[in-house]
């Protein structure tokens, strides 16, 4: 029987075939895993192994008692059965505050995922949001310029992106050094934008607006002179179907949907 223990630092390079898989990208490093891990110490990320790991199961903060999930297992016969287990032992173990909400995203072609949580949860799993992949083409415009970020707007923008994303001011630097952070700075940071490696092209990881400035255009403005400033690259980004606000915005400035990349945002409540 395969054995499900806690992870610790020491198990993530054995675990790094694993999580670049769930990765889904060409950016993903090991020593931000690391790094990340040692900033958050948690106790109740597990793995399970038999002579290999064969998945794990880890989550992060969203908003207030709200927890994105992570889970990945092995291709194969038993996947079913190590989707359950992982499952029922986060249940039975995590330290989440009570009443925490669990966001586990799944492709819409996963149905054994979806199987596995509907017959686990069939009370607990509170709604099922579709959510679409867009993308935009290769553009041909002048570049703009990418603004070089103070300690002050560093430390507005990780309080803008903590809507979405808990985000250190480290880990924003670098962001900024790599040029893969844009603010919109008029008097102070009204809002940013995190892009990411994808495969070829780029992705939006985060695209955040300061709560006191909402409905004012600058998140419509960051998102353009981000376009502008890969021009010759595609975009993608995954935005809630039922966001229209957002749909609207990336569709105006040149995304077109991608439904089969559609996915499944399952959001399951772990009570005491």
């Amino acid at each position: 029987m395969p054995d499900i223990r806690a992870i610790t630092a020491a198990d993530l390079t054995g675990l790094e075939p694993l999580l670049r898989a769930s990765f889904g990208r060409d950016d993903f490093a090991l020593s931000d895993e690391l790094e990340a891990f040692a900033e958050r110490q948690p106790g109740d990320w597990f793995a399970l192994y038999s002579d290999q790991p064969g998945g794990f199961v880890r989550y992060f903060s969203l908003d207030k008692n709200l927890y994105i999930g992570e889970l990945y297992v092995v291709p194969g016969p038993e996947r079913t059965g190590r989707l359950e287990r992982l499952l029922r032992h986060l249940v039975r173990h995590h330290t989440l505050p009570a009443p925490a909400t669990l966001r586990l995203d799944t492709p819409e072609t996963d149905h054994e995922l979806m199987d596995v949580l509907q017959s686990l949860f069939p009370t607990a799993l509170r709604k099922t949001v579709a959510h679409y992949q867009l993308r935009t083409p290769a553009r041909v415009r002048e570049i703009s310029d990418v603004q070089t970020l103070t300690e002050t707007d560093l430390k507005a923008t990780q309080a803008i992106l903590a809507q979405l994303k808990p985000y250190s001011v480290r880990e924003l630097a670098g962001l900024a050094a790599t040029k893969q952070l844009y603010i919109a700075n008029d008097n102070g940071v009204k809002a940013a934008l995190h892009a990411a490696p994808y495969g070829a092209g780029l992705e939006v990881v985060t695209l955040a607006t300061a709560q006191a400035h909402l409905w004012r255009g600058y998140a419509a403005a960051l998102l353009q002179t981000f376009l502008d400033a890969n021009p010759s690259t595609e975009v993608f980004l995954k935005v809630n179907a039922e966001n229209t606000a957002a749909v609207r915005l990336y569709e105006n400035v040149g995304f077109t949907r991608q439904a089969s990349q559609t996915e499944v945002w399952w959001y399951l409540r772990l009570d005491p």
